[in-house]
């Protein structure tokens, strides 16, 4: 994810990076929430952004978050495309405990079945514990090293506070962002 994070900040110098990777070197912003999240996406809404959530095995997982995720994850990232983020990665270690919603949603996925292995996929179907239809005949292997580092004692925490109904309220972006600061995270 890094390499790729890399790659789009090549093609988009002005670009920022969010992330609720503390120590990731690459990120611009830190998000530990998805209220964070919302609050930074719409302070820099005019502005492309890569979004990267890691530990998303534990943060997406449908045993323990599925309301969570259904409820904020899936609504804001229908919008994304309006508030300039371009690219939302959730990084996780495999199929069985992401959520069918963060599947669903998914346009690009990649697959790791060795470190230095990665299968790239148009799909992902909610209830499958792997990716489908691949981009690629085969698979790409010994690509470049990222240049970014982040601490492995970096936990990536992440918090499901953002109001379930937020996005019912009928409000421009600019007001969103009013009620967002307003109101603060929901508890």
């Amino acid at each position: 994810m890094s390499l790729l994070a890399e790659l789009w900040k090549v093609h988009n110098p002005e670009g920022i990076v969010i992330s609720n990777i503390r120590t990731w070197d690459l990120a611009d912003y830190t998000a530990t929430s998805m209220h964070d999240l919302m609050v930074t996406a719409l302070e820099h809404r005019e502005t492309p952004k890569f979004v990267v959530v890691d530990e998303g095995s534990t943060h997406f997982d449908a045993r323990t978050n599925s309301y969570e995720v259904a409820a904020q994850w899936t609504p804001a990232a229908k919008r994304f495309a309006k508030i300039g983020i371009e690219v939302a990665a959730i990084v996780g270690h495999t199929g069985k405990d992401l959520h069918p919603e963060a599947k669903r949603l998914t346009t690009l996925a990649l697959w790791k079945a060795e470190q230095k292995l990665v299968e790239f996929f148009g799909s992902w179907p909610a209830e499958s514990d792997r990716p489908t239809n691949p981009l690629f005949a085969g698979s790409l292997d010994n690509l470049e090293a990222t240049a970014a580092s982040y601490s492995p004692d970096d936990a990536a925490p992440w918090a499901w506070n953002l109001e379930a109904e937020l996005f019912s309220l009928d409000l421009d972006w600019p007001d969103l962002l009013d009620q967002l600061r307003q109101r603060g995270p929901a508890e």
